[in-house]
């Protein structure tokens, strides 16, 4: 018995340790900010110079903003209500960090000898870069990434080899229940602007030139049923349906962040 367990012992000693690497630090935080491990249910509250490691992940909840830094240089604005984890920042093995909801607004700084890209996956997409700046957009069932700054490949997640390189300005929505990956202009009537860290809904003007627009219930014509904040979109099926005819372009709404 004791055999036994001396060679099991051994055994668990010699397996290598795996220690999570520091990815980055928190440069900007605004409301409530939360840094956790996936299977996490309640996190750590995050300030400015929290550090958070690789495989962590970052948590804004309503009303609330973060800005973090990389270890590479690169930086991150994460808006309210979003989820943004963190896999690693060595570029050309895997995906560096994964969405799975809400908007991310990323600046990647160009790495020196370094082939492959930084990658992000979402609920419906791959987006690849070496150095550029750019923004996602992020439901269960669509991606909408539009470049601020750069070149970025956009491909399916569902079809990996069908893919968009977006110019600057351009944007491209991926949905799950369509195959169409059109390359448009962002066009600022048809845009969900985010300006600073906090909410306030105002601009409820129609497409230009169709005057004012029937808008979806909920998201655009008084925030009936207690829906008081864009966070809530999110939460409800109804709401992101709402959410969803924004991103493609169907109705315009303004988020003015005081």
């Amino acid at each position: 018995m004791r055999l036994i367990i001396s060679i099991m012992t051994a055994l668990l000693l010699a397996l290598p340790v795996f220690a999570a690497e520091k990815a980055g630090e928190v440069k900007l935080v605004n409301g409530k900010v939360e840094i956790l491990k996936e299977q996490q249910v309640v996190g750590k509250t995050a300030k400015a110079g929290t550090e958070f490691l690789t495989d962590d992940l970052i948590r804004t909840k309503r009303k609330s903003y973060a800005e973090v830094s990389f270890v590479d240089g690169s930086s991150v604005k994460i808006y309210e209500r979003s989820r943004l984890k963190i896999n690693g920042i060595e570029r050309g093995k895997d995906y560096n960090a994964d969405i799975s909801k809400g908007r991310v607004l990323f600046d990647i700084a160009k790495a020196e000898d370094v082939s492959g890209d930084f990658k992000v996956k979402t609920t419906t997409s791959i987006i690849g870069v070496k150095g550029t700046s750019f923004r996602i957009d992020v439901l269960p069932e669509l991606t909408r990434v539009t470049v601020v700054e750069g070149i970025v490949e956009v491909s399916r997640l569902d079809v990996p080899e069908r893919s968009v390189l977006l110019n600057e300005g351009q944007s491209v929505l991926i949905r799950q229940d369509s195959d169409e990956m059109n390359v448009t202009r962002n066009q600022p009537e048809t845009d969900i602007d985010y300006e600073d860290e906090t909410d306030g809904l105002t601009g409820r003007e129609g497409l230009a030139g169709s005057g004012p627009v029937q808008s979806p219930n909920l998201v655009l014509d008084g925030l009936r049923n207690g829906t008081n904040d864009i966070d809530q979109i999110y939460e409800k099926p109804q709401d992101r349906e709402n959410l969803v005819e924004v991103l493609t372009g169907k109705a315009r709404i303004h988020i003015d962040f005081e």
